[in-house]
């Protein structure tokens, strides 16, 4: 059984409400979880009047989630300007200094488009240069990625050059395809298709 109150709800649908209207921003959905698991946990109770004892019972609850997420998930508001991030990040080693692939950062795209063309492509354009900047340090000797990022990097920020970018976004994803399934981070791209 949970602790309802009729108005406003149980008590995890409470917390929850709370919990992604203020850490939505900067948590994932499973750190949020946690969150509204302590709060249910720690700071709601219910007493009750036992009429055997004579005395207050304190009732408390404990939420339990169970996840098959792989990844972690990012709540936006529908309409908010996508994020877009670095696609590596320096992480200091013992030995050197290193960028890796974070896992947590892929190109977003609108689920609808409500008013006009879609020109979702532009933020996994930029993902996209990123991740062949990347490619391109780990493989200096392939001439055809330099060249590409060459192209990609002539691109003005202007509508003239959507098309020409949704193309390169292509040409891009086609040729990490090919050439970067060896690499460690392969698994972790998100291709243009």
């Amino acid at each position: 059984t949970t602790f309802r109150n009729e108005l406003h709800g149980s008590w995890f649908i409470q917390a929850l409400c709370s919990k992604i209207d203020s850490l939505s921003n900067t948590h994932d959905l499973e750190s949020i979880i946690t969150e509204v698991k302590r709060d249910v946990a720690i700071d709601k109770q219910h007493e009750e009047y036992n009429r055997r004892t004579f005395e207050m019972n304190v009732n408390k609850q404990m939420p339990v989630m169970t996840s098959t997420l792989i990844r972690k998930l990012f709540l936006k508001k529908f309409g908010d300007l996508p994020n877009v991030e670095t696609f590596v990040d320096k992480v200091k080693t013992p030995n050197d200094s290193r960028r890796e692939v974070l896992d947590t950062i892929q190109p977003s795209t609108p689920l609808l488009v409500q008013f006009g063309p879609c020109s979702c492509f532009l933020g996994h354009f930029s993902y996209l240069r990123n991740c062949l900047r990347y490619f391109i340090e780990e493989n200096p000797n392939d001439e055809a990625a330099k060249s590409l990022l060459e192209v990609a990097n002539a691109f003005e920020d202007s509508v003239d050059f959507n098309t020409s970018k949704e193309k390169m976004s292509k040409a891009i994803s086609k040729h990490l395809d090919t050439n970067a399934q060896s690499s460690r981070y392969y698994k972790f791209l998100h291709l243009y298709k």
